[in-house]
């Protein structure tokens, strides 16, 4: 009787809160979880749990074993398991758990030394569910994220009342504050955030208020609000586990390795299942067992997930893929019954010995597996132990294991070092791709050694690195100048077949210096990378200067024979350490480790901008020409990161494994997986390195019209740049071109006050970059050019028609300028931006003047060449006498003139109007204007006489005989603002014909105010 299929179910789901959760009165129903990671499931039981377990679920912090009842938890404290039992009162005891949903991934258990016990592909499944728990009630389990929930599905009619938890092995049952459940053990506490219900109706979900409520003797139930009867109920709680204590099951990551098709392996430890019978738990501490976890080549699917060990601990240590697929794993056992295959040695010798196997590449069986250690120590009488830290195929299908012993009678063959030194001492051995062990050899001085890394370079040649006593350990074509005094980082390269040491290098400062990592170029070249607490550390040709006083991390380069040191640089900040490295096919070197302290900013690509926790991973990518960083970023979130590994699958993609507290990883194109563990998880990431564009793009104006642009460098490989231009309302349109190598170039033909927009691409043999960012920078106002072809064409009588051609866009406006011969120029007139033409009128006829343009902005201007023009004239006015005088009282003013006029005879006064100006260009004392058709004109006998009109001031007379070219002009009355000036200029016109005349006038007695003209002696 499965109630989820009714078309409209009441739901009540009691989901455990996470510290800080506080949900509210009438919550809504939770949206469907994302996918679950890999320990997100429950795996059905085919012989690796005891019988009663018909499912398990692996959560952050805790074992669960699901039964038709309910569940056993195992919550982890201070190394031991106890159980916690949560039931529902009155179950029936007759029933089954149904699968459901099915998740991709088998699990194979390779467990203690009988194969019969073996357990391959358990399938897995993301829901499971119990019909008819109780009566009209079903029991669903499902997962959120990485713990796991369960559904009480209850029919129309049932009761949620009758719904009692039990809890067996609580000491206590409250009823938080927040409304969630607590279910306080003596290990920790089980917490179910507070309960959320709702009912499906025809108009949709209905939320229905819901709480717990203790019942006492480690029990709770539930208070329901206003439901309709009528309709199914469900109730949906979740589980989280928090401890007092600590200790909680993490799962270190150990290590990660890319097959040659992309598939990435991740290899780490977890606590093994703990029950032996339904009521109890083991009562021994809980062991760990060593995990393989299989992705597939896109890195978003688990293959398969194996499990090996035996009823002890394993320490998974060192991993290795081979060109089929099949995983090499290499660590350290206390079991006494190791799954083993064709083993080299069979049982365990010493208190703790290496372990290396080799799985199929479906990781459900085993090609070999053996032990390795002694069974005499070198001081005392017990036993000895024996430690494997890393495995490395050599050509040939050989895999090395390297390691630390104090045992003294291991299995030596064909030794390049026969006899053992004092102290812990270094082994390294060599098994065939069948397990037979084909070399093995001492390795060390008088002191202690800690050989930790080894890699096999491509011909075959075997590199050991870690930590030895600088004056004790052997030195064999040692580097001058590099040994410091004290515990200091080795490198020791071994011929091929392990026939001889070729080489051994000891380098370091005053303090402690450790390698951790080793890595093999395709040249041949040697990478270390490791921490130093010396601040004298050797340094050359580094890529990065020393930024840190204490706990900094090294990278340090070998040539291919070990006997030159080619680079040693400094690594991140304080508190750093290089944890791995590895080596790409293109000769990149890729170094991750972690750091607190990151002072590197300008790193190009970071694909983390800055530390997000306490401590972060990282990672760098130096270029093959070991010219710099082509990448360098924190990794990490809000947490804590640790045991960061990386491994190379060419030179453009790296897989990057790390163990994190962090639940905010960023992530920026990689795909990840998360294996849940109590505090922490682990975390892969694909980061794909495609040959970035240049960077840190900028645009600096230099003009108006010019714009330099600068950029960074990111490719080692490019036949030249390209560099794209638009403007706003524009697309991007190549502009310019750069050479190889070259990171400026000038942008030289632009518009002032213009915003413009770049990006730049680098052209490479396999094809172009990716375009950089785009920038923008706007360019500055300029002085406008000054204006083109300037005119000055005659116009209308008295007029000239000034022109030019605009030679700039930005200017405000234009100023036009005017002189007359022999004079100074003056501000004629302002006119807006775009003009090109101006009437000058009010001129006199038949004279030249001179003009200049000058577009101006606020920045300044620019003047165009001075251009001059002539007024139209058709007769000439010559002024034969005249008087004038000037009186102090007002309106005592006269004037009386009489002249002559040259082509007079073409006036038509009457018809088209007659103006006369007496005095000054700029300021004439006297304007007379006539209008046209004027009817104050008389005509008798071919002379024309106007006068103004009676009664005004001043009195003006003008006769105009035309045919004999005569005029007078009499003016009385008048009241003028000024004396005359030293020249008179008598300007007159008629339509479209003027003519000027200037003479000189000369005062007859010195301040009489009385002038005539001409002058005398003119």
């Amino acid at each position: 009787m499965l109630r989820a299929s009714l078309p409209a179910s009441l739901l009540l789901a009691l989901l455990p809160s996470l510290p800080g959760s506080r949900p509210t009165d009438t919550p809504a129903a939770p949206a469907p979880p994302p996918p679950a990671p890999w320990q997100a499931r429950f795996e059905e039981n085919r012989g690796q749990f005891p019988p009663w377990v018909p499912f398990l679920a692996r959560a952050r912090g805790f074992t669960a074993a699901l039964t038709p009842r309910g569940a056993l938890f195992a919550l982890p404290a201070g190394g031991r398991l106890h159980p916690l039992r949560m039931t529902v009162e009155g179950a029936a005891a007759a029933g089954s758990l149904e699968p459901g949903d099915p998740l991709p991934g088998l699990t194979h258990h390779l467990h203690g030394n009988t194969t019969a016990r073996w357990v391959r592909a358990a399938r897995s499944f993301a829901t499971l569910t119990r019909e008819d728990l109780l009566p009209g009630v079903d029991l669903r389990w499902r997962w959120e994220g990485s713990l796991p929930a369960y559904d009480l599905l209850l029919a129309p009619g049932a009761d949620p009342a009758a719904l009692v938890l039990r809890f067996d092995g609580a000491r206590e049952v409250r009823v938080e504050p927040d409304g969630s459940l607590a279910v306080a053990t003596a290990d920790g506490v089980l917490r179910h955030r507070r309960p959320v219900a709702w009912q499906e109706t025809p108009a949709g979900r209905r939320p229905v208020a819901a709480a717990f409520e203790a019942r006492g003797s480690g029990r709770a139930g539930f208070r329901i609000g206003r439901r309709d009867p009528a309709l199914p109920l469900v109730v949906d709680p979740l589980v989280s586990y928090a401890t007092f204590l600590g200790g909680e099951s993490a799962e270190p990551t150990r290590d990660v390795a890319v097959a040659p098709g992309g598939s990435a392996f991740v290899l780490g430890e977890c606590a093994a299942f703990p029950f032996v019978q339904e009521d109890a738990l083991d009562p021994t501490p809980a062991r760990k067992e060593a995990l393989l976890v299989r992705l597939d080549d896109s890195g978003s699917a688990v293959q398969y997930a194996t499990y090996f060990g035996g009823a002890e601990d394993e320490t998974a240590e060192g991993l290795a893929v081979d060109a089929e697929g099949g995983a090499w794993i290499a660590g350290t056992t206390t079991s006494t019954d190791l799954p083993v295959a064709l083993p080299w040695q069979g049982i365990r010798k010493g208190i703790l010995d290496g372990f290396l196997c080799r799985l199929t590449p479906a990781g459900d069986d085993l090609v070999f597996s053996t032990y390795f250690g002694g069974t005499k120590k070198i001081f005392g009488n017990e036993k000895p132990f024996t430690t494997f830290r890393g495995v490395a195929l050599a050509p040939g299908g050989v895999a090395v294991v390297v390691g630390q012993t104090d045992g003294t009678d291991l299995d030596i063959l064909d030794p390049f070092q026969p006899v053992r030194a004092a102290g812990r001492e270094g082994i390294v051995a060599g098994f065939s791709p069948e397990g037979e062990l084909v070399h093995s050899s001492w390795l060390g001085g008088a002191g202690d050694d800690y050989p930790v890394a080894i890699a096999a370079a491509p011909d075959g040649a075997i590199l050991v690195t870690g930590q030895v006593q600088a004056t004790l350990f052997p030195l064999v074509g040692h580097v001058a100048g590099i040994q410091g005094t004290g515990s200091e980082a080795f490198l020791a390269k071994i011929a091929p077949g392990g026939a001889s040491l070729l080489c051994t290098q000891v380098w370091g400062g005053s303090s402690s210096d450790y390698a951790g990592s080793v890595a093999v170029l395709p040249s041949g070249e040697v990478l270390v990378g490791g921490s130093t607490d010396s601040s004298d550390f050797p340094v050359m040709a580094a890529v990065q200067e020393r930024t840190t006083n204490y706990d900094g991390a090294f990278l340090s380069l070998f040539s291919a024979a070990g006997d030159a040191l080619l680079l040693s640089t400094w690594v991140g900040g304080n508190r750093t350490d290089v944890t791995d490295v590895a080596a790409g096919s293109d000769g990149s070197l890729f170094a991750v480790g972690t750091t607190r302290e990151w002072p590197l900013p300008a790193l190009v690509d970071p694909l983390q901008p800055s530390l997000l926790g306490t401590q972060d991973a990282f990672l760098v990518r130096i270029a093959p020409d070991l010219s710099g960083y082509t990448c360098g970023s924190p990794l990490g979130g809000s947490g804590f990161e640790d045991e960061v590994h990386v491994a190379a699958e060419d030179g453009d993609h790296a897989w990057v494994l790390m163990q994190t507290t962090s639940t905010d990883i960023p992530v920026k194109g990689a795909v990840q997986e998360y294996f849940g563990g109590g505090t922490s998880d682990a975390s892969l990431q694909r980061i794909t390195f495609v040959p970035g564009p240049p960077s840190h793009l900028t645009a600096t104006p230099l003009s108006g019209t010019r714009m330099n642009l600068h950029w960074f460098d990111n490719t080692v490989d490019e036949t030249g740049f390209e560099i794209q231009r638009r403007t706003a309302a524009g697309s991007f349109a190549t502009v310019l071109t750069a050479s190889p190598d070259r990171m400026a170039v000038d942008d030289p033909i632009l518009t002032p006050l213009t915003t413009y927009f770049y990006r730049i691409r680098a052209n490479r043999p396999g094809g172009p970059t990716a375009w950089s960012a785009e920038v923008e920078a706007a360019t500055p106002d300029v002085p406008p050019f000054p204006p083109l072809s300037v005119a000055a064409a005659p116009g209308e009588a008295g007029s000239l028609q000034v022109s030019w051609t605009r030679a700039s866009q930005n200017e405000d406006g234009f100023e036009v300028h005017r002189r007359v011969p022999g004079g100074t120029s003056f501000l004629l007139s302002v006119l807006p931006a775009g003009t090109t033409t101006m009437e000058d009128a009010g001129l006199l006829p038949a004279r030249t003047y001179g003009y200049t343009v000058h577009a101006w902005n606020e920045v300044g201007s620019g003047a165009s060449a001075e251009t001059w023009g002539t007024t139209a004239g058709t007769f000439t006015p010559a002024v034969v006498k005249g008087t004038l005088a000037a009186s102090a009282a007002a309106g005592k003013d006269r004037v009386k003139i009489d002249g002559t006029l040259e082509g007079a005879g073409a006036l038509s006064p009457v018809v088209e109007g007659m103006t006369i100006r007496l005095g000054g260009e700029a300021a004439p004392f006297f304007t007379l204007t006539v209008p046209a058709a004027s009817n104050s004109w008389r005509a008798k006998a071919g002379r024309l006489t106007w006068k103004s009109a009676a009664g005004t001031k001043p009195k003006v007379k003008l006769d105009l005989d035309p045919a004999r070219g005569t005029f007078r002009l009499s003016v009385a009355s008048a009241d003028f603002a000024a004396a005359p000036a030293a020249a008179l200029e008598c300007w007159i016109a008629c339509g479209l014909d003027a003519g000027r005349s200037l003479e000189t006038w000369q005062e007859s007695k010195p301040g009489s105010g009385k002038f005539r003209f001409p002058a005398k002696g003119m």
